[in-house]
């Protein structure tokens, strides 16, 4: 994790520079139990590949970032991500990746949605998002 957030901060990612004390909670699990989180959390009764539940707003992670450069800094939850491993399985052979490749991406873009990245939100920000993902990824 802590060269991803290494690479994060060389994109000039905002609140980068917070991450160097960032923590971040990682549940692999099954299609069954993705589908209930996804229902309960977001209204969606189907298994996904990635979900992602921040633990702070995109402001509250700009100041974390001011705070780290000032030199005031302590441990902090960023939050949770949980992958499903069936869909990494299915989805790496769609994908031509190994299913190591496969989780390392799911991994990437469940972060990059915890630091306030939204491909849902418009064409302009899918491509933002896609963007750094692939930038995180090919390094």
């Amino acid at each position: 994790m802590s060269r991803l957030f290494r690479r994060l901060g060389a994109r000039r990612v905002p609140g980068a520079a917070a991450l160097a004390d960032a923590e971040l909670s990682v549940v692999l699990t099954t299609d069954a139990r993705i589908r209930a989180v996804n229902r309960r959390w977001r209204g969606k009764d189907r298994p996904t590949d990635v979900l992602s539940f921040p633990q702070m707003t995109v402001k509250e992670l700009l100041r974390l970032g001011v705070q780290a450069r000032s030199g005031r800094r302590s441990p902090w939850c960023l939050g949770d991500v949980v992958i499903s491993l069936e869909r990494a399985k299915e989805q790496a052979v769609e994908h031509g990746r190994t299913y190591r490749q496969e989780l390392r991406a799911l991994l990437v873009h469940g972060v990059v949605h915890l630091l306030g990245y939204d491909h849902e939100i418009s064409p302009r920000e899918e491509r933002r998002m896609r963007r750094l993902e692939r930038a995180l990824l090919t390094r």
